[in-house]
């Protein structure tokens, strides 16, 4: 039973491992353009998030935003996707919702990003996995071909 456990364990972290890889994946011709607006998107809310007072985190939103609409308002790709790597690894669900409004693919892959890894995470967590055993539910069965 060890071994269907890993197996199914793996097949959750490549699954979510791929999610994530498709959300955050950008076109070759793109990759320099989009890394060099990350840093600058980073550099200039990174002090704001890490900061560790109250005001912070809301200046550093406020940036993230108003980079966000200076992207679209001028049509800097680049610039609207690293605004969203970074709205989507600070949590700030504002700037991340307003993207994938705008774009139906990335909004997909995003939804597909969170459900593999709400299944991952559920999976991983042994207080959880430790209830549904005792309770009988989802309790993982070897396939019927081993």
């Amino acid at each position: 039973m060890g071994k269907i456990r890993d197996a199914y364990g793996n097949e959750l972290r490549l699954d979510a491992e791929e999610a994530e890889n498709t959300l955050f994946g950008v076109q070759p011709t793109s990759r320099s353009s989009v890394r060099g607006a990350y840093e600058l998107v980073y550099g200039a809310t990174s002090l704001g998030f890490d900061s560790g007072d109250m005001e912070g985190p809301q200046y550093a939103e406020g940036e993230l935003e108003r980079y966000y609409t200076r992207a679209r308002r001028t049509g800097d790709s680049a610039l609207q996707t690293a605004v969203f790597h970074v709205a989507i690894e600070r949590g700030v669900d504002s700037v991340r919702d307003r993207y994938l409004a705008s774009d139906k693919e990335k909004a997909r892959n995003w939804e597909r990003y969170v459900q593999a890894r709400a299944l991952k995470d559920n999976f991983e967590d042994a207080h959880a996995n430790f209830e549904r055993t005792v309770a009988g539910v989802g309790v993982l069965r070897p396939p019927e071909e081993l």
